[in-house]
């Protein structure tokens, strides 16, 4: 959808409150961490560009205070480390888990031995649903909202081989466009 008077794309959700829960996250994130915003921007151009979009009783809470190590590192190093993270990343054995800021074990959703800050904010249904994750995909990246639903299920292993290869490409191409600037 699109605001006309001010050419604002919007995204309005109207089936759960899950959307809203997550842009109010967004927001969070870009308030407690200053470059959040520029770095949101550029990757969606850039998943534009790469053409990597497509359309192929939960814990929702979050603080609305948290600390944040102040970060004195530049735009371009922010966006070399997080390119350099998903060309890196060993997708066969990993979990991604934005909720907790870090990665699980595959084998410890099969053996249903998640770590101690997972499963502290889960109630017995939702614990239930979480042994679902799909943790056998190529690519697995839990729904920070949904801790059940792995949000790159869908991708198959062409595409994760691609995207490995933008986002080490794109390292590449940063790297050696800064150096171009500073000759």
């Amino acid at each position: 959808m699109r605001h006309y008077p001010t050419d604002l794309k919007c995204d309005i959700s109207f089936s759960n409150g899950l959307a809203c829960r997550k842009s109010k996250l967004v927001r969070y994130y870009n308030d407690a961490y200053k470059m959040c915003r520029e770095l949101i921007l550029y990757l969606k151009k850039w998943v534009l560009f790469s053409q990597l979009s497509g359309t192929e009783g939960w814990e929702c809470g979050y603080q609305k205070k948290f600390c944040v190590t102040p970060d004195d590192s530049s735009f371009v190093e922010n966006l070399v480390g997080l390119f350099t993270f998903y060309a890196e990343f060993d997708y066969q054995k990993y979990v991604i888990c934005p909720y907790l800021g870090s990665i699980i074990e595959k084998e410890k959703f099969a053996t249903e031995d998640l770590p101690a800050e997972l499963t502290a904010i889960l109630n017995d249904k939702n614990k239930k649903a979480v042994s679902l994750f799909r943790f056998d995909s190529p690519m697995c990246m839990q729904d920070p909202t949904d801790l059940s639903q792995n949000s790159t299920k869908a991708l198959r292993k062409r595409q994760l081989r691609c995207f490995k290869e933008y986002c080490s490409s794109s390292v590449e191409r940063i790297i050696s466009g800064q150096q171009s600037t500073c000759s």
